[in-house]
């Protein structure tokens, strides 16, 4: 007969995340890398399970060369749980904005792999574990090494939610406590020799899924906030951040790309794109988070800098912007814009301002173009 305390864990988690991973692989469309390390760390624990439960059968109804049964036992169960771990580490890795390629993987797998050594080689495995003479599993000298290699990865997983801690912006201190969380499920496995750390992987990963919940809904409400071509927020930002500076001194400029229909007649519309692109990236230099792409080739500027600062900013945006070459474009990109200054409060209207910033870029225009006029008719 089975051990019950052996198995009520093991068992039920193992189905439940199971049945998780099949419902993934079936109606899951998303191709995420995040999302593919959450079904490989739940593989895991899938595989980690049906080795605790088959290790139970070896230990129990082994009757032939049965110190070798034992043995294989212990090391199916240890490896699939190094292995499970390994993979939610992998899960944060790959919520980063880094690309976790093949070779950052390895890098990382460099204390599972050397784990897994110490338990393939018989003189290391030796110490990790024994089997007495009367096949009983053991707890060798060294068997704190695999509460050990639990801690590297929670550490790493630490580090790494630390390092890109904008990526991972208000769930930062879920994963911090998910990882101290795994590292006492891994702590009370070592200490007091129960079978609970299955359930507590199972537990883990219910918690990472909600992680990537909410990492696709703010995936979602950054396509709704930001235009994709340029990497700006959209018109419907602007409308938000508007209505968030209640009681504030604002400066707004808008802006289009001078002749910006002969870029794309002359150039073709990938052309076009790149002018929009260079154009996009180089307000977010000026102005981060303050910088909207308003349709076509339109902008707008909305930031609570004093107007001196504004004005200055604004004119060293347009030059930094014509000195830059494009790729198979021998016209540089210009800017006209037009500003304006408003008190933000209830009767403010942000059409009212754009309005009179609109009215101030046709000015500019104008004057511009009356100048070149008389300058032709000199010559």
């Amino acid at each position: 007969m089975i051990p019950e305390i052996l198995l009520e864990y093991d068992v039920p988690a193992g189905m439940l995340t199971l049945l998780l991973l099949i419902f993934q692989t079936i109606y899951i469309k998303d191709k995420r890398p995040s999302t593919q390390a959450l079904m490989h760390a739940e593989a895991a624990v899938c595989v980690y399970a049906v080795c605790r439960t088959y290790s139970v059968f070896l230990r129990v109804d082994g009757r032939v060369d049965e110190y070798r049964l034992v043995v294989l036992a212990n090391l199916l169960a240890s490896i699939a749980q190094a292995v499970a771990v390994f993979f939610v580490f992998l899960f944060f890795l790959r919520l980063t904005s880094r690309q976790a390629d093949k070779k950052l993987v390895l890098a990382c797998a460099i204390p599972l792999l050397v784990f897994v050594a110490f338990l393939l080689v018989p003189p290391l495995r030796d110490h990790v574990y024994l089997i007495s003479s009367r096949s009983e599993y053991v707890s060798g000298p060294w068997s704190w090494i695999g509460l050990l290699y639990a801690a590297v990865y929670v550490v790493m997983i630490i580090v790494t939610a630390t390092i890109h801690q904008d990526d991972f912006q208000n769930r930062y201190a879920a994963v911090v406590a998910l990882g101290l969380f795994l590292l006492l499920a891994n702590y009370i496995d070592y200490r007091f020799a129960t079978r609970i750390d299955t359930f507590v992987l199972a537990l883990c990963l219910t918690a990472f899924a909600t992680i990537l919940d909410a990492e696709s809904y703010d995936m979602l409400q950054k396509i709704s906030l930001y235009d994709e071509l340029s990497g700006l927020k959209n018109r419907y930002s602007l409308l938000r951040d508007f209505d968030k500076l209640q009681g504030e001194d604002i400066c707004l400029a808008i802006m289009d790309i001078d002749y910006f229909k002969r870029f794309n007649d002359t150039y073709g519309h990938v052309a076009g794109d790149k002018v929009i692109q260079l154009t996009g990236a180089t307000l977010r230099r000026f102005f981060d988070g303050q910088s909207y792409r308003y349709g076509g080739d339109e902008f707008i500027v909305m930031t609570k800098l004093a107007p001196p600062a504004f004005s200055k900013r604004m004119e060293d945006l347009r030059l930094a912007i014509a000195a830059q070459p494009l790729d198979g474009i021998a016209d540089h990109v210009t800017l006209s814009y037009g500003k304006a200054y408003a008190y933000v409060d209830e009767d403010a209207r942000l059409t009212r301002i754009i309005n009179s910033a609109d009215e101030n870029l046709y000015h500019w225009k104008k004057v511009r173009k009356d100048r070149a006029k008389y300058q032709l008719t000199l010559e």
